[in-house]
């Protein structure tokens, strides 16, 4: 069976695309510190002045081939609410495509680590 060129580049655009949700540990993501702005430094500020996560459901993450390791993206402040109860790993929806141009990958000095 013969496959188009558009064909072949759907089923590509298909399989970079693909999610899944599953728990992970915190060990396994890489967050950045931030600032007063953004990143977890932020986040933390915002819980402490009882501004928390205004979202519920899975953390966003991309997977990162090069290191093996999951991007956090999307829920900085559900993260931070989950440390502070205690937990140590919480579920997250994956991006498997293995490498992210909408997201910066911040450098090891600028990573929160647990």
């Amino acid at each position: 069976m013969k496959i188009t060129r558009s064909e072949l580049k759907q089923v590509i655009k298909e399989e970079l695309a693909r999610t899944e949700i599953r728990t992970l540990p915190f060990k396994a993501l890489i967050i950045e510190k931030g600032n007063p702005h953004y990143g977890i430094y932020a986040a933390y500020k915002n819980v402490r002045e009882g501004n928390g996560s205004v979202t519920t459901g899975p953390l966003q993450v991309t997977w990162l081939r090069d290191e093996d390791k999951f991007l956090l993206t999307d829920g900085f402040h559900r993260l931070v609410e989950a440390l502070l109860r205690g937990e140590t790993e919480h579920l997250c929806e994956i991006d498997w495509s293995g490498f992210t141009t909408m997201w910066s990958v911040p450098k090891m000095n600028d990573r929160f680590s647990l």
